[in-house]
């Protein structure tokens, strides 16, 4: 997402104000320095420079910085840096923190009329429910930045509603939010690389809005302009999104020769930096590419390579044993030796000549007949056999990524667990009221949230398509009973269902009892049998 942020400028003595990692270079130089105040200001200010483009730098430095401003005790400085690090925690997968310390800001911030923090501590909110999916609250708080006194936080609001629109498939709001938003940012200095960087942003999703209009020309020249603006910055990352986009353009101008060029360079310069997500989106829209020309081999092939950069690039290659058709070989021997046999009759006498072109040409159509509904035959056998490989590979990645949710939260519910545990055991040196607030704090954290149980249902629904249809057509069973099917459906025991709902093992079993009961079941146990042969996984 296009990202707005406070940029505060100190003027600190001998320190060379450069760009880039020069500039960061410089600031660690000043950072053993007596002055409490100046050394907060410069782990800020290499928190910001290392922001957004390497989040996980920018968290050490950001966090340093904010418990020296606490130990000075000025407020102001105190809630800048927090405001940074709403964004940093949201950008390293810690949006619920992230959301939380946002409203904190915010309080103060209106409290203090710090009217430009508001508006940016706003952007940041909405980017932490964009994240977590939450579409609407998102947009509640991108429309307030907008409304805020921070034209860059207005601006980033602007882009960045686009995207929610477009992923929507909305174009006709996503293109006003982006055209806004692009006008704005060419009456700014164009010269700064980072409005150059949003503008190249901005004009790729222009693009894509034209290329969900079908109005490939017009979204092609778009992803065009953004990509000659990627190549003056030399962000070889970008660069690489917009070949792919090239592809995907010309893919839907049904130029295929032109979208393989693009599609081609996208992979060889993802590869050769390591952009992993560029090249598994390429080489599944080759996939799909080569199927529409109906070239199953490639296409397979190229899915084949899309699954397992999905799944995981450490893992040796696939051995695959696809079997080549020759239907076009065949045909064009076949084709030869009719022509052989029509050359050997040459020098028969006339009669013999038109009694063997008649036979000739009778056999041609015999031949042809028969050979076409082979081939209708055969291509229909590679259709279908693609198809069903296809379909088990995508079966395959979701059920990996079911498993993988599942075993996150569980690992993040026990580390919880223990935290909760040693919390606990502080109950005796630390003020009850707080220890007992954080403890249900951390409960909290462990149940699967409606956010957390929308992602997971689509992950299963992959799985398990019709399984949901059965479930619901079930009477006088609630949502929790249905989380429990899920599970006995997965095959989950009372341990991993309680880590997973942020209950006890005694809570699932009784549940389990109850529902048993309402399904007119002897025991708990039936649940597995019940469950078993609803709705299997597709081959």
């Amino acid at each position: 997402m296009v990202r707005a942020r406070f940029i505060l400028f100190f003027l600190f003595t001998n320190i060379l104000f450069a760009s880039g990692n020069d500039l960061i270079d410089s600031l660690k130089q000043e950072l053993h320095g007596k002055n409490k105040k100046k050394t907060a200001d410069i782990y800020y200010l290499i928190g910001d420079q290392f922001f957004p483009a390497n989040s996980d730098s920018a968290l050490v430095y950001t966090e340093q910085a904010l418990r020296r401003y606490r130990e000075i005790g000025d407020q102001g400085d105190i809630y800048k840096c927090m405001g940074l690090l709403i964004g940093v925690y949201g950008e390293t997968g810690m949006s619920d923190t992230s959301i939380e310390i946002g409203f904190e800001v915010l309080k103060w911030a209106e409290a203090n009329e710090e009217y430009a923090l508001y508006a940016n501590t706003c952007l940041e909110i909405g980017n932490s429910f964009a994240i977590l999916n939450n579409q609407h609250l998102a947009k509640v708080y991108y429309q307030k930045a907008i409304n805020g006194k921070n034209d860059h936080a207005r601006l980033a609001a602007y882009a960045n509603l686009g995207l929610i629109y477009l992923n929507s498939n909305n174009p006709d709001s996503a293109y006003h939010y982006f055209y806004s938003a692009r006008e704005n940012y060419l009456k700014k200095d164009t010269s700064q690389p980072r409005i150059l960087f949003n503008l190249a942003v901005l004009n790729s999703n222009l693009g894509s809005v034209e290329f969900l209009r079908n109005n490939y020309q017009e979204g092609i020249r778009l992803v065009r302009i953004s990509m000659n603006i990627a190549k003056t910055l030399k962000s070889k990352t970008f660069i690489a999104g917009a070949f792919n986009k090239m592809g995907e353009g010309y893919a839907g101008l049904n130029m295929p020769d032109s979208a393989v060029f693009y599609f081609q360079k996208a992979i060889g310069l993802a590869n050769s930096i390591g952009y992993l997500t560029i090249s598994s989106d390429v080489y599944s829209q080759l996939s799909d590419l080569y199927e529409r020309e109906g070239d199953l081999e490639k296409a397979l092939v190229y899915f084949k390579k899309h699954y397992q950069l999905n799944d995981s690039l450490s893992r040796a290659e696939e051995e695959t044993s696809l079997e080549k058709l020759n239907l076009k070989h065949q045909l064009w021997v076949k084709g030869k030796n009719i022509e052989l046999l029509k050359s050997s009759n040459k020098n028969l006498w006339l009669t013999g000549v038109l009694i063997i072109l008649t036979l000739v040409i009778v056999s041609l159509v015999v031949i042809e007949i028969i050979n076409r509904r082979r081939q209708k035959l055969k291509n229909t056998n590679i259709l279908v056999g693609f198809r069903v490989e296809k379909q088990r590979l995508k079966l395959d990645i979701a059920r990996k990524k079911l498993i993988q949710t599942s075993e996150h939260i569980i690992e993040q519910n026990i580390l919880i667990e223990n935290m909760e545990n040693e919390l606990r055991q502080l109950k005796k040196s630390v003020d009850r009221d707080v220890i007992e607030k954080k403890l249900l704090d951390l409960h909290r954290k462990k149940i699967l949230t409606d956010n957390d149980w929308i992602e997971y249902l689509h992950s299963f629904a992959e799985l398990y398509p019709g399984f949901f249809a059965f479930i619901n057509n079930l009477n006088g069973i609630s949502e929790g009973d249905k989380r429990q099917l899920v599970f006995v459906k997965l095959g989950f025991n009372l341990k991993e269902s309680s880590y997973l709902m942020g209950v006890s093992t005694e809570g699932i079993k009784r549940a389990r009892q109850r529902l048993s009961k309402k399904l007119d079941l002897p025991n708990a146990s039936q649940l597995k049998d019940f469950v078993e042969n609803k709705n299997e996984v597709r081959p």
